[in-house]
């Protein structure tokens, strides 16, 4: 049956046995075991079991009994003497019950009977470790002003417990998500995100408390200007189709550059976009939005295909970024029909 020892009194004076190393317990006793049996990611209420296996790898026979552990926790069957000849070995199994989330400690006090010499195992529950690991610092580097700039770092739980997480950050910097649980060996993606109206250097530090453990720091940086777009061709920026036969299409074009060292989204408008025109109209530019990067440039297509004879049309087109930088285009041109000649030849 199983049995739990509570240890002793009279025997309290000789558990004071030196720990040996697996090394020296051979060379000094013939046998050949673990030093320690370490109980690892474990839960209170459930059983663990661990087999220990003892060999004599000297050349006498040896016969050893041993003291049960002092702690509840650890059972073990109370064996016979055990007896070992030369190559001999033997295997038990020791079983660990915790009641709650502790560290335990303990020993099995083995003893030579024909050497009156002893040694010990010792019995280690290491509590369940937390480890998270995440990153040291986020850098935006130069952002666009009014421009919305996202990194993603991972959060991961290299531990045996999970853990509950909060991240708290002063603005402009913002985090997703701010809070939540994370299971061993998982790992989860934060968004960090920066955005400002002015231009400017920043510094701030996110803090991320974990529960049941340490806090954890990590440095934030970004340089925000503002963006600034040039209309590199035609000058003026004036696109004059001037006559053309209705139903044709012509197209010209213009390019426009970024003179600023951060990357820029931009959209496009035009002064007929707000009106509600049944009819297809003369004057079309693409691409309608996009993105320039620091000193890039976009070249931008205008078509126009006029649909009614004797009609003079006028459009401007906007490009403008979210803070406000923006170059305006004009076109014009006039629709007109084929020309007819009368031959007086018959």
């Amino acid at each position: 049956s199983l049995r739990s020892g509570p240890g002793e009194a009279a025997m309290e004076e000789d558990r004071a046995v030196e720990p040996l190393t697996r090394e020296s317990r051979i060379r000094r006793h013939g046998i050949d075991c673990p030093s320690a049996l370490v109980w690892r990611s474990w839960e209170a209420r459930k059983t663990y079991a661990k087999r220990l296996t003892l060999k004599n790898v000297g050349r006498m026979k040896q016969v050893l009994k041993f003291r049960l552990p002092k702690s509840s926790v650890f059972q073990l069957q109370f064996p016979d003497p055990i007896h070992l000849p030369p190559g001999v070995d033997y295997t038990f199994t020791i079983f660990f019950t915790p009641v709650e989330i502790l560290e335990y400690r303990d020993m099995l006090e083995f003893e030579l009977e024909e050497h009156d010499e002893r040694f010990v195992v010792q019995l280690h529950a290491a509590l369940p470790e937390m480890a998270v690991r995440m990153p040291s610092d986020v850098e935006f580097g130069v952002c666009a002003v009014s421009e919305s700039q996202l990194i993603v770092k991972q959060l991961a739980n290299c531990g045996e417990v999970p853990f509950k997480f909060r991240w708290s950050v002063g603005k402009p910097f913002h985090v997703e998500p701010k809070s939540g649980w994370i299971q061993p060996g998982e790992e989860v993606d934060v968004s960090f995100r920066f955005f400002t109206r002015e231009a400017s250097v920043y510094l701030a530090r996110a803090v991320c408390t974990v529960q049941g453990s340490d806090t954890y720091y990590l440095s934030l940086s970004a340089t925000s200007k503002f963006p600034f777009l040039f209309l590199e061709f035609p000058r003026g920026g004036l696109l004059d189709f001037e006559d053309v036969l209705t139903g044709d299409c012509e197209e010209q074009t213009f390019r426009v550059v970024n003179k600023s060292p951060v990357v820029c989204s931009f959209s496009t408008s035009s002064s007929q976009d707000a009106l509600d025109v049944p009819v297809p109209l003369p004057f079309t530019l693409t691409p309608t939005g996009g993105q320039l990067g620091p000193h890039e440039s976009e070249t931008f297509t205008v078509q126009y295909q006029p649909q009614c004879t004797a009609v003079h049309s006028f459009e401007q087109f906007k490009l403008e970024t979210p803070s406000g930088s923006e170059v305006v285009v004009r076109a014009k041109g006039r629709a007109i029909g084929p020309t007819v000649e009368l031959s007086t030849n018959c």
